[in-house]
């Protein structure tokens, strides 16, 4: 079972995007793909910011000495931190959109995690339908 924690942006315009999941832990392809990853989860700010901090990693490294090998563990290290606390990253960036965290869920998956949240919680049931 997973966890998720739950948020919902007031008044629910579109359900489909003003209820969202996020699973809590790792997040692998935050740590594979950082800057791409945000982009594709709509943190363009955020994408931005990644891909500078890499591009200076990959500097600052190069310009202490570092060989490709030191560059390449850089690299991989930034993007096991970025892998950390990809979630949380994505939870700030929910709260300053408006969302507010409405509760956790568990789940094998995000679609169970939300069965379940959503038959436990009537009333954000009513508000969230269609």
């Amino acid at each position: 079972m997973r966890l998720y924690t739950v948020h919902l942006r007031r008044p629910v315009a579109d359900a489909v995007r003003d209820f969202v999941l996020i699973k809590e832990g790792f997040c692998w392809p935050a740590a594979l793909f950082t800057a791409f990853w945000a982009a594709a989860t709509g943190m363009w700010l955020v994408a931005i910011a990644l891909l500078a901090a890499d591009v200076g990693i990959g500097m600052a490294a190069g310009a202490l000495g570092f060989g490709p090998a030191g560059q390449v563990v850089a690299t991989v290290l930034f993007g096991f931190a970025v892998g950390l606390f990809g979630n949380d990253i994505r939870r700030w960036t929910l709260s300053r959109r408006g969302f507010t965290h409405v509760g956790i869920s568990s789940g094998a998956d995000a679609e169970t995690a939300e069965v379940r949240f959503l038959q436990d919680s009537p009333d954000l049931l009513a508000e969230v339908a269609p």
